[in-house]
């Protein structure tokens, strides 16, 4: 629904004529979202099935992404998990990307349970400069 007398409104998604969802008098061009100031990836859903689990081939590319949504200043963390269920793989690869990043744009932190062994989540920090 579109509010009488607003200005550059867009008609509701569900009112418009394209196969995009928005009509023709819609302005072409997008708008621009500021970027995102902090993210988080990783874990569980509470109570849901810890056969279901990320892996590292879909893992780094939403933290690939959530790094190119991050603005300068921003902080992005992720907790790397591994144990019986899942494995190591994914912490593995992941911890590798994350070393790989250029220290010339970020900083990367991983903080390291030391008396716990060596299944225990792995909470990483990336400061984006």
């Amino acid at each position: 629904m579109v509010r009488t007398g607003a200005r550059n409104a867009v008609p509701h998604p569900s009112r418009a004529a394209g196969p995009t969802g928005f009509s023709s008098k819609t302005p072409s061009k997008r708008r621009r979202h500021p970027a995102v100031t902090g993210a988080r990836i990783g874990g569980w859903l509470p109570g849901a099935d810890h056969a279901v689990h990320s892996e590292a081939g879909t893992s780094i590319p939403a933290l690939e992404a959530a790094l190119t949504a991050l603005r300068p200043g921003g902080v992005l963390s992720a907790v790397l998990y591994s144990g019986a269920v899942i494995g190591d793989a994914e912490k593995r690869a992941v911890l590798a990307w994350l070393e790989g990043l250029p220290l010339t744009g970020y900083t990367v932190l991983a903080c390291r349970f030391a008396n716990w062994a060596d299944t225990a989540p792995l909470p990483c920090f990336v400061l984006k400069k």
